[in-house]
Formats: C-alpha cells, sequence, structure tokens
C-alpha cells in the first residue's frame, strides 16, 4: 500500500458525461487485482459496493483515467479515520506509536493514530480492462489488460457514472488465468462464495479481539487480530460454475474449472478454507482427496440433544461424508479472540452431542496445521475414516502436498499481487 498521490489530470476539461469535450461517453473498468482488492474493500464498508447493470459496453472502456470525475477518482484512495471507525488499522502505523508507549496504554496508541489520519491507496497499480485493438495508452502506475471474447451477460458491475467493474463470476476467471495453481484458485473461489473478505496484507482487523476486552498489542509491540472481515458472499459456487461453462474462450476458463471442484459456499474464514481445500483438493494436485465437503450448514438437534446443547442446532465448520455414510466433522481451532472456534475446543458437550448424532469430530488448531507431520498424520485419519483406498504416494506427489502446505500456512496468501 502507498500513501495516496495526486493524480495529473488532463488538459482538456471534462464536459457533462465526465469525458474531455467532443469525445463520446468513455468508461474505466476495474479488473484484475484491482477488482478483487475493490471488492474486498466494499465488502467491508468502506467503498461504495457494485451495483448490477446492463449499460456496460467494453467498448466503451478506456485506459485512460481522464474521463473520471473528482468524485470517483477519490474511489481510489480511503482515509485510515474511516479504517479505524470499523476497528482495522495499519499495522506499522500501530507499531510506530507503541514504540513510545507501555504496551498497557494500548488503548491511547489506537486513539492517537485514529487522532492522526491520512490517505492511502490500496489497489495500488490500477487494473483495467479494454477491448481487444484499444490503445494500451496506460501510465508506469497501471496494468492494462485486452479482452476480444464475447462474454456473457451480466460480466460488468457499476460503481459509478464512468467507474465500473468485472463481476465476481469474471474476475474469477481472469485470477483464475494469473493464479493457474487449483489450490490457489480453490482458496479465492471459497473467498468470493465465503462469508469473509481478506484485507490487504499491512490491515488487521481488531473488531473480535477488542470486543473480547484483551489488548490487541503482543509482547513485541506489533498490533494483532484477523487479516479479513466478515462480509457477505460475492457469489456462489454454483454462479461460477455456469459462468465458467459459459466462457468457453476466455483465458483462465481450465484453470477455473479445476479450482472449482475444491471449492465450497459459506467458508467463514481463510484458514477455514486452507483446511477445506488442503482435504478437498485432488491428491495429484497436493491434496488429501477426501472430497467436497459441506461447510457451515445446519445440525439440527432432537429434544434431547436440545436441551444438552442449549441450541436448536449446531453449524459445524466442514463435514466430510464417506460413500457409506460415515461422516466426520472437521473444526479449523482459531485464536485466543475467535470465541466461537475456542469454544468448539473446549466445549465437551457439543462434541459429545455431535459424535451422538455419529458425527466422528477433529479439531485442528492451526499449531496442528502449522506443523507438516501433524497436518499429514490428521489428513491420513480422515482419509481413513472416509475408507480412501489411496495407493502409497510417488516423491511428486508428495513435493506437491508440500508445496501446498507451505501456501496454505502464509496468512497472506491471495491479499495481493507479489
Amino acid at each position: 500500500m502507498t500513501t495516496c498521490s495526486k493524480i495529473e489530470r488532463h488538459e482538456s476539461q471534462p464536459d457533462a458525461t465526465g469525458g474531455p469535450r467532443g469525445h463520446t461517453r468513455r468508461i474505466v473498468v476495474f479488473s484484475h487485482w484491482s477488482a478483487l482488492l475493490y471488492y474486498r474493500l466494499s465488502n467491508a464498508g468502506l467503498l461504495p459496493a457494485p451495483r448490477a447493470c446492463e449499460d456496460c459496453s467494453l467498448e466503451q472502456a478506456t485506459a485512460n483515467l481522464n474521463y473520471l470525475t473528482d468524485k470517483e477518482r477519490s474511489l481510489f484512495s480511503i482515509s485510515t479515520a474511516d479504517l479505524a471507525s470499523r476497528s482495522i488499522y495499519i499495522k506499522e502505523d500501530v507499531r510506530k506509536v507503541v514504540r513510545h508507549l507501555e504496551r498497557s496504554r494500548w488503548q491511547e496508541a489506537l486513539a492517537i493514530v485514529t487522532e492522526q489520519p491520512y490517505m492511502v491507496t490500496p489497489l495500488g497499480t490500477i487494473d483495467v480492462l479494454v477491448p481487444k485493438g484499444a490503445h494500451r495508452n496506460g501510465s508506469s502506475d497501471m496494468r492494462v489488460h485486452q479482452c476480444g471474447a464475447q462474454l456473457p451477460d451480466g460480466s460488468f458491475r457499476r460503481i459509478s457514472a464512468h467507474l465500473y467493474i468485472v463481476s465476481p463470476e469474471l474476475l474469477y476467471v481472469q485470477m483464475a488465468n494469473l493464479l493457474q495453481e487449483p489450490h490457489l484458485v480453490a482458496a479465492l473461489a471459497c473467498e468470493l462464495a465465503g462469508t469473509y473478505s481478506l484485507l490487504p496484507a499491512d490491515m488487521v482487523s481488531a473488531e473480535r479481539i477488542l470486543r473480547c476486552g484483551k489488548s490487541p498489542i503482543d509482547e513485541k509491540g506489533w498490533l494483532r487480530g484477523d487479516g479479513y472481515c466478515d462480509a457477505l458472499p460475492l457469489t456462489s459456487i454454483d454462479k461460477l460454475k455456469s459462468f465458467v461453462a459459459e466462457s468457453r474462450r476466455l483465458f483462465g476458463r481450465n484453470a477455473a474449472h479445476n479450482g472449482l471442484t475444491a471449492s465450497v459456499d459459506n467458508c467463514a474464514s481463510p484458514f477455514e478454507t486452507h483446511v477445506v481445500v488442503s482435504l478437498a483438493l485432488k491428491r495429484m494436485w497436493g491434496g488429501a482427496g477426501c472430497g467436497v465437503p459441506e461447510v457451515n450448514k445446519d445440525v439440527l438437534l432432537s429434544e434431547r440433544d436440545r436441551k444438552l446443547a442449549g441450541k436448536r442446532k449446531l453449524i459445524p465448520d466442514a463435514v466430510f461424508t464417506a460413500k457409506n455414510g460415515k461422516r466426520i466433522v472437521v473444526e479449523p481451532g482459531g485464536w485466543e479472540w475467535h470465541s466461537g472456534k475456542d469454544a468448539m475446543t473446549k466445549d465437551n458437550t457439543r462434541r459429545l452431542v455431535l459424535e451422538g448424532n455419529k458425527y466422528e469430530v477433529i479439531v485442528v488448531p492451526w499449531e496442528n496445521f502449522e506443523d507438516p507431520d501433524t497436518w499429514l498424520l490428521i489428513c491420513n485419519r480422515i482419509a481413513c475414516h472416509l475408507e480412501k483406498n489411496f495407493h502409497r504416494p510417488t516423491d511428486e506427489m508428495m513435493d506437491r502436498w508440500r508445496h501446498v502446505h507451505h501456501d496454505f500456512c502464509n496468512t497472506d496468501l491471495l491479499k495481493g499481487p507479489t
């Protein structure tokens, strides 16, 4: 992320349509990484949410930002005061303040950061989409992408009069073409169809830990919290599958198809996504080959179990079902301020109720997932419970497995272009 800099203006002044006088209507279309980052920030309530539209033609798209109004240009940047209003902070900002204060004075540190706001540009280098054959007249801080394929209906959404964005479904195919590897593509699909949105790597959401009344400053003076926000799903796996089926000539279609074989709706956190995709992914791609689970689905309880659990239903994280009907619940454990996940680890009654309903239950704390030997044992146990009769993995398969595991231990995975 960089500090916001002034965008140079074209010499000609815009007319009533927002473009320079004498020109036909032009629009700017966010795509690729810029579109993904914009959706994440709008889902966190920091930018206007795009709306469905039918008036966008890619033939109108340009890489010339001078067609945008001042108000539209302002969407490229966010005030740190707006971030703080949602308990989101720049890690380095808090670190600098804490250096001069005792860690017990963390409330004062957050107040100082909030009282010294400035503008940041989380979108970084701007990705825009233009029709094939158009002039790629972007600046050094812009990436221009051309598209010559016929796009399905609903491929664009409107942010403002002259600023548009590719739909989540088109974005998924575009990003699949960049990411290529099935586990990365699957993780992105789970986010788009999930109930969370990643934040840029230098941002932290302290909302949960503050809600628990705990200090968000660790022993070394760094801000701790979550690298994501709760959000509504941008799409669904079924919508992504339908779009991919219609996009026969788009680059990235095959990679997008492969990723959807290990993707699910309703993942509630990045860690949940990484556990689910690791288990669901085919072994030849570095996964455990356990099949696709149901994620965060209600389990209705009997009258007796309702009294034991104190609830009408339970919502296990991921339920894998074998062909013979055996079911195993996999619960990614969280950090101390994730009271829901932590309660699952400690709540023996909940576990007994699930097991009484013939669910095997495995809780996976972060420490167990992070250790490759322990995680491999857990994967093998789950596969064995599901009666998967796999042959001994080849050296190549184990190399792929280690590669996927290494990627999924990176908490900044998919947060921005590398």
